[in-house]
């Protein structure tokens, strides 16, 4: 007996059903990606009005959500690199981040800076969470699986790692569905050349990976981009026709116009004149140093909670090249990455079924991207050949990870298919029950695996730093007034500088976080802001009537990028501007100056510089060939190689009369020396060591090329590998009239 006949659900409720269901499980999955991350870094201990990092590149984000608010773009900030401002459409730091910058935007309408770096860290995890799973149901996973194996992904060891500085790094839910879009064009199910009308769900998920990888991170998009060409390369070989390498280059093209788009303000950014590039440090050395090592990759967390595996990594502790550290992929991704590579490798002797298949896909993305991305691979070809941009390559293996857990998805599903027909039927729930207790159990181990207290942040001291540096950077503008100037030592280059002894890089951010004060910090270096290092180029004594000749109010000392704690440095001060005490922050690290009366005993003296002449000064900057500037016995000096390049700057609008002079020492008595400037020749020859220039010159506005050569024995020097040829001494370019 029958009973009667039940009519279908209606076609769309059907499809909104599962389209529910799919948002459950990947929301879900962005919720148990949540709760994870707050167990690992015990977030219930942290106070939301501090942020999380408050050191390093944090500070550079937290300026840039203060930019938001302050002048209602991260480009522009009046307040920094006093007394120009800061304009960052000179450096292009930010491209390819479209979706990162307009999150932190509307975080920033109605948070502060440091809220907004929390609220969105903690929406980082729900967001790599779900485009995860997005990515996994695209590939044919099953549900909970997908869900799952979304959870892993997002608590990589990565995502912490860069949590503490490299916000959007953190944020990589555009690779993903960037890789999943290569492993469908790589087995021929993705033509983005069809009419749009045509398009199916493969088609119009690869726009939406696109998209997404956009405005995800320019690291993310290049190395999907790379992907999505090897991808349609492969496929054009194997079918030995065009249309698959044309849809790789389509695709490819698609994301480069998408991300020149995003880069307007940088590209249609005028320098002003004499300004040099801001992009340093990307060259072939870099990609050898920030490349990626295979060793990094498979071993285990540095400070893993199992004491094995800890030794296990602490043997590769020695090594020569560091990287960045954030390359671990944990036990279960290496597995994964394991398999596909087997899969890959072993030679078929009959027919593939699908799992095998998805499996040498995977392998195939995964190898192309070590290949390119290890030391000495193809990412160091392509800085040989110009594209030194990207030279982190170590920060593939978020990518890499990806494609070894999309391994693990095939393998566990196979097994599931082994052990589902062993289990009772009865009672009816015991298979999903189990099922869920499975994947409960693999993302705890995971979890285990992949974090541990090293990513634990120290809430108690960031928040007593926060709240001192609050107190005293308020209390310099109840003194000074809103909006004086504040001049900030050591003068450090803006942005990448590094660490000045204890003094963290972009540690000069501090007071522009918690005051409304101008500061001399901030100018994108190449640019205006040179100035500072040409007002400090014969000492503190000499600079000093230049900070009051450019407006400047107080002279702000960071103590901590001193040997000596900024003692000599101070007590030079004391001994121009007349005894004072500096206002000094509680821990004794900080200390300011007053330079107002300074500044009005110089003025009825009549001895202030002249502004322009400070701020806008003829300069020498080197070059290729010379080494880094060293001290000895009050001596500041540079040595350089047989040949050695560097540049005039005349940020002028017309030609001016300039002279340059110096001192060059060779380590040859009468060794000689050629300089050229702007294709010109001349030649000197030294009297004992020693060559004197004193070349009066006209120059056009901008950069002039200018050379060293020289015919000189090297100097040698015990345990100085370098080769020393020629020291140069108070290299000074002046006005000449």
């Amino acid at each position: 007996m029958t009973g009667p006949a039940v009519e279908p659900a209606p076609p769309r409720r059907n499809f909104l059903s599962r389209v529910l269901v799919e948002l459950a499980y990947g929301l879900g999955a962005g919720a148990v990606s949540v709760g994870l991350a707050a167990a690992v870094v015990r977030l219930w201990k942290a106070t939301f009005s501090v942020p999380i990092s408050y050191s390093g590149d944090a500070m550079l984000v937290l300026s840039v959500a203060r930019n938001m608010q302050v002048s209602g773009s991260y480009l522009h900030a009046d307040q920094l690199g006093a007394p120009f401002g800061q304009d960052l459409a000179a450096f292009p730091g930010s491209v390819g981040d479209l979706w990162h910058l307009g999150a932190l935007r509307l975080l920033t309408l109605v948070l502060s800076p440091a809220e907004s770096y929390n609220v969105f860290l903690v929406a980082s995890f729900v967001g790599v969470a779900l485009t995860s799973y997005v990515a996994f149901r695209w590939l044919g996973t099953r549900q909970l699986l997908a869900a799952t194996l979304a959870v892993v992904y997002s608590v990589a060891s990565y995502h912490f790692a860069r949590a503490g500085g490299h916000l959007f790094l953190s944020a990589y839910f555009s690779v993903p569905l960037g890789v999943a879009m290569a492993v469908h064009l790589l087995r021929g199910r993705v033509d983005l050349l069809r009419p749009p009308r045509r398009f199916g769900r493969d088609e119009w998920l690869s726009v939406g990976a696109i998209v997404l990888l956009v405005g995800g991170g320019v690291y993310y998009a290049a190395f999907c981009a790379l992907l999505l060409l090897t991808a349609g390369t492969l496929r054009a070989l194997a079918e030995r026709r065009w249309r698959p390498l044309l849809n790789g280059i389509g695709a490819v093209g698609a994301l480069v116009l998408g991300i020149a788009a995003t880069a307007l303000p940088y590209l249609v950014y005028d320098p002003p004149v004499g300004s040099s590039t801001p992009v340093q440090g990307r060259t072939y050395g870099a990609a050898e140093t920030f490349g990626l090592k295979i060793v990094d990759l498979v071993l285990p967390l540095p400070a893993h909670r199992i004491d094995l595996l800890r030794h296990f990594r602490a043997v590769t502790d020695t090594q020569g090249i560091r990287g960045e550290g954030t390359e671990t992929l944990g036990m279960l991704a290496t597995l994964g990455l394991l398999a596909v590579v087997i899969a890959l490798l072993v030679p078929r002797v009959r027919p593939a079924g699908e799992a095998l298949e998805r499996l040498r896909a995977h392998g195939t993305l995964a190898v192309v991207m070590i290949l390119c991305s290890t030391i000495a691979g193809f990412g160091g070809l392509l800085a040989v050949l110009g594209f030194g941009m990207l030279r982190a390559w170590n920060r593939a293996s978020i990518v890499i990870a990806f494609s070894a857990l999309c391994g693990v998805a095939v393998i566990l599903e196979l097994l599931w298919a082994r052990l589902r027909p062993r289990l009772p039927a009865r009672p009816r729930f015991l298979v999903p029950a189990t099922a869920v207790l499975l994947s409960g159990g693999l993302v705890l181990a995971a979890t285990f695996d992949q974090t541990g207290d090293q990513f634990l942040p120290d809430y108690p001291r960031t928040a007593q730093q926060w709240d001192r540096d609050g107190r005293y950077f308020a209390g310099l503008e109840a003194r000074y007034g809103t909006g004086a100037s504040v001049f900030q030592l050591p003068v450090t280059s803006f942005p990448e500088n590094g660490a000045v002894g204890a003094m963290p890089d972009y540690d000069h951010l501090r007071g522009y976080l918690h005051s409304d004060l101008a500061w001399s910090y901030g100018g994108v270096k190449g640019g205006p802001a040179q100035w500072q290092q040409v007002a400090f180029a014969d000492g503190v004594e000499a600079a000093l009537p230049r900070l009051v000749a450019a407006g400047f109010d107080a002279l702000y000392v960071n103590r901590a990028a001193y040997p000596d704690r900024g003692a000599e440095i101070e007590s030079a001060i004391v001994a121009v501007t007349g005894p004072q005490a500096p206002a000094v922050d509680e821990a004794g690290e900080l200390a300011t100056y007053d330079l107002r009366a300074y500044g009005e005993r110089l003025r009825s003296e009549g001895a202030v510089p002249d502004r322009d002449e400070v701020l806008h000064p003829v300069h020498v900057e080197t070059g290729e060939g010379f080494y880094a500037p060293e001290e000895l016995d009050g001596e500041r000096f540079q040595w350089a190689g047989s040949l050695a390049e560097a540049q005039i700057i005349v940020p002028l609008s017309q030609p001016t009369r300039v002279r340059l002079t110096g001192e060059v020492r060779l380590p040859t008595a009468d060794g000689m020396l050629r300089v050229t400037v702007d294709g010109v020749d001349s030649y000197f020859v030294a009297v004992d060591h020693v060559v004197e220039l004193d070349m009066p010159l006209t120059l056009d506005p901008g950069a002039t090329n200018l050379g060293f050569a020289t015919n000189s024995d090297a100097e040698v020097v015990e345990g100085d590998g370098r080769d020393l040829r020629q020291q140069f001494v108070g290299l000074t370019v002046t006005r000449n009239g």
